[in-house]
């Protein structure tokens, strides 16, 4: 999830994706994607992205963008129990 800048290689619909702003302890950092399906809708904005380790929990907030007043997102991550081998 915080591998922004792989986003445009497995992400459906991303053309590109890049960190271009890192917090110095590492826990944010704004990326900016350019997503859509030319020539129908194509956005580019830039998020900023933080990391609280300790919850397991990713937050994305776009900080600009031309054509969303607003889009957010939440990561909560949960460990699975491993599943006993066959």
């Amino acid at each position: 999830i915080q591998d922004v800048d792989q986003y445009s290689t497995f992400l459906p619909l991303c053309h590109y994706s890049k960190i271009i702003r890192q917090s110095p302890d590492g826990r944010s950092f704004d990326g900016q994607l350019k997503i859509g399906q030319p020539p129908w809708f194509e956005e580019e904005y830039i998020s900023r992205v933080t990391v609280i380790p300790e919850e397991w929990t990713i937050q994305a907030q776009s900080i600009q963008s031309q054509n969303f007043d607003s889009l957010s997102s939440q990561w909560k991550l949960t460990e699975l129990p491993v599943a006993a081998a066959a």
